[in-house]
């Protein structure tokens, strides 16, 4: 018995070690697939997600986390893409509303100072015939017009070119009274609003020959004068094709303006007005006076 024993205890020694040897490669095979698991599962979606919050945070909205292709972390990548799709869109209509009320701002600010330079040019003027002309000039500069009218009503439907730069003297002698009902210039009176035309052709045919060189590329803006809900008249500017394309922009600007002017018309008349009024009171002073002396001797 004891020599069986001592036969068995060597082979048995032996199964024992390969017995120990294959625990501790199945050991080392389940740590290194625990190991591969966490590395795929756990350890890389945790650096994906935390690059993406470096990203993030340097601004890059454009950033998204890399979608596993199983696992719970698959789940929470999407969801996570989702808010960083909603961040950007956000940020982006942001953006654009922010450059769209400081596009607005500007242009308020630019409008402002349009009205001042005419206020100015109007303050300054000597006469309404001055007056006119500056107006024309600093509408010209600030437009960059190639020419401009301006045109009263008169009381027998008819409207009277009274003042304009960049147009040539035979043009001028040929547009000097026109009906009220012939053109955009009327119908801007009437309907006190701004209005555009695209081509002068309307104006060739009544003056008989094209009112400008080059007018192919030119269009007329007709802008009403009003004072207290009176049309007066109407301004004209002849403007390149491309520089009044934002019209609903500048038609609140040329309306003011309009309003403007027909003010400064409408006090320079009644200045004219009560000049004239004083002249007259004056001669009747000195007649009254040189009557009495005739009388007293």
């Amino acid at each position: 018995a004891f020599g069986v024993a001592a036969h068995l205890q060597p082979e048995l020694a032996t199964h024992l070690l390969w017995a120990q040897l294959a625990l501790a490669g199945f050991a080392l095979a389940l740590t290194a697939g625990i190991a591969l698991v966490v590395r795929v599962e756990l350890y890389e979606p945790l650096f994906f997600l935390r690059e993406w919050m470096a990203r993030v945070r340097s601004d890059d909205l454009s950033a998204r986390v890399q979608v596993p292709l199983h696992g719970e972390f698959r789940t929470l990548a999407q969801d996570m893409n989702r808010v960083a799709d909603a961040l950007e869109s956000l940020t982006t209509d942001m953006e654009a509303q922010v450059s769209k009320q400081t596009e607005r701002i500007e242009q308020k600010t630019r409008s402002l100072q349009v009205l001042y330079d005419v206020a100015a040019s109007l303050n300054v003027s000597r006469d309404l015939n001055d007056l006119l002309i500056r107006f024309l000039h600093t509408m010209r500069d600030i437009v960059d017009a190639k020419a401009g009218t301006v045109r009263m009503l008169t009381d027998n439907d008819q409207m009277e070119l009274v003042a304009s730069i960049g147009l040539d003297d035979e043009v001028v002698e040929r547009e000097r009274l026109v009906p009220v009902q012939r053109c955009l210039c009327g119908n801007a009176v009437a309907e006190g609003e701004v209005l555009f035309q695209s081509n002068l052709r309307n104006c060739d045919q009544f003056v008989g020959r094209p009112m400008l060189e080059r007018e192919s590329e030119t269009e007329m803006i007709a802008v009403p004068l009003q004072y207290r809900g009176e049309n007066l008249g109407v301004y004209n500017l002849f403007v390149r094709k491309d520089a009044s394309e934002q019209r609903e922009d500048v038609k609140a600007l040329f309306t003011s303006i309009g309003r403007h002017l027909g003010m400064a018309i409408e006090k320079s008349r009644l200045d004219n007005e009560a000049k004239r009024l004083f002249i007259m009171q004056e001669r009747t002073a000195l007649a009254a006076s040189k009557l009495r002396l005739t009388t007293q001797y």
